[in-house]
């Protein structure tokens, strides 16, 4: 696989890993549930000493095979997986008087990282109370230095986080690590981490207007592909049920590849989505202001060309999160 082909799947790994999800849950079959008679007010709250747990799912797997111009296969399938599981402890240590932003510690207590392909696979495993890594490897290096981080985050009235810092030791073991050590940290690099938290107020950006039953609406977000173009990522949304205290949410999602507004030249690569399919579901908790869960799956089959090269690949990504 060129880097070119390296780049492309991982920006597109990368949307799956930053999208704002909105969860998947095993939801019973039940009667459409009439309007109440007054809408709901969903609204994000983080007070001075509020404490969660807050466990972290993330499971992707990308399958690839070369192509001939006819898109026939010319090579065997090839397939790559990243598997994420960690259990964090998060505080809000202190609320600024006049901006309202809050700051918040987030301590690893439990720590899973699986990247693997057809040929090899590399493991961490860690959890609170065992002996420190002693592994002189660099990707062991960098998750040890992950797992004993305490790392903070500004995040503001309506949930939005401002910025992530802690990731000092992890930043000093990836200067002898290489490009698949820093793919390996995933949801949990510093680039990603405050996407994965915003989930907790700002997932489906249900919160923050009245909802009732069976509202709908949608979210969008365009991010960039390099010389490939861009992709708009698109949720339909739509409350299915408000009881219990509880709000819960599906969303059906959809991608779309533009082009880039003008021509990258001929040493640039295409990509034509051929199938994409996602769908998500969220749990609301009106009485403490934030979600109890949410998780996402997206499907993407698609073809990438260079030149002759040609090359066919599907992506599953699935990732959760659940509060308490």
């Amino acid at each position: 696989m060129t880097r070119m082909t390296k780049t492309t799947l991982l920006a597109l790994a990368a949307l799956t890993i930053m999208a704002p999800a909105s969860g998947q849950h095993p939801f019973e079959k039940r009667e459409p549930q009439p309007p109440l008679a007054e809408p709901v007010h969903p609204a994000a709250s983080i007070s001075e000493g509020d404490a969660w747990t807050v466990d972290f799912g993330f499971n992707q797997v990308i399958t690839r095979q070369r192509q001939t111009a006819d898109w026939e296969p010319d090579g065997p399938l090839r397939n790559n997986r990243l598997i994420q599981n960690a259990t964090l402890s998060c505080k809000v240590e202190s609320i600024d008087e006049e901006s309202g932003v809050a700051t918040i510690s987030a301590d690893f207590e439990r720590l899973l990282i699986i990247r693997g392909d057809d040929e090899q696979q590399r493991e961490f495993r860690w959890k609170t109370g065992d002996a420190p890594a002693g592994n002189d490897d660099p990707a062991s290096k960098v998750f040890a230095a992950l797992s004993t981080a305490t790392l903070t985050a500004k995040i503001s009235p309506t949930g939005r986080v401002r910025g992530v810092t802690g990731y000092d030791d992890v930043l000093s073991a990836l200067e002898s690590g290489s490009e698949q050590d820093r793919a390996m940290l995933g949801i949990f690099s510093q680039a990603s981490f405050g996407s994965q938290l915003e989930m907790i107020w700002r997932s489906g950006d249900l919160a923050g207007v009245p909802r009732n039953v069976p509202d709908q609406w949608t979210t969008t977000r365009i991010a960039s592909l390099g010389p490939v173009g861009s992709i708009r990522i698109e949720q339909a949304n739509e409350i299915q049920r408000i009881e219990e205290g509880k709000i819960k949410a599906e969303g059906e999602i959809t991608l779309t590849v533009a082009k880039p507004a003008e021509p990258a030249g001929a040493g640039a690569p295409s990509i034509e989505l051929i199938h994409e399919d996602g769908k998500g579901k969220t749990v609301w908790n009106l009485e403490k202001g934030r979600v109890d869960s949410a998780s996402e799956r997206l499907d993407i089959g698609a073809r990438w060309s260079l030149g002759e090269a040609h090359l066919g690949f599907t992506m599953r990504t699935e990732r959760s999160l659940a509060v308490r």
